[in-house]
């Protein structure tokens, strides 16, 4: 019982803050992805509201605010970002990040990336599950 008391107060209390990273980073690590993301729909992961809106060939991505175009095949940098993790107030991650995506068009209702995650620390596999909200599908490449 105290372990699932546990794990609900960790749920609650976990603050993830993405900000505009402060200055040069090196990405030393990266990770890609296969992504397939909501179209038309608000999905927040932390404090970052993002939406995909596509028409044919397509897409505009938002993220706060910042509109990016992308076309079929076009493939852009998003970032570089600051990420931190906390839970119960103790900071468990910290890293700059980029997202460098290529946009492969519509599949089932969802806009469909190739995405590569670059960061200057190591994350683990399972924080990044844990962080992506459902509507957001991510399979690693």
């Amino acid at each position: 019982m105290l372990i699932v008391l546990l794990a609900a107060a960790a749920f609650l209390t976990l603050d993830i803050e993405i900000t505009d990273a402060p200055g040069a980073s090196s990405f030393p690590y990266t990770t890609t992805y296969n992504v397939w993301f909501p179209d038309g729909e608000a999905v927040t992961i932390g404090n970052a509201r993002m939406m995909a809106l596509s028409y044919d060939d397509e897409l505009i991505f938002d993220v706060n605010g910042n509109r990016q175009k992308l076309v079929v095949g076009e493939e852009k940098q998003l970032g570089p970002y600051h990420a931190s993790v906390r839970v119960f107030g103790i900071e468990l991650l910290d890293t700059d990040f980029r997202m460098l995506m290529k946009y492969i068009g519509m599949a089932e209702g969802k806009a469909n990336f190739h995405m590569a995650v670059q960061t200057s620390g190591q994350v683990p596999q399972f924080v990044i599950d844990r962080l992506l909200p459902r509507d957001i599908q991510a399979e690693p490449v």
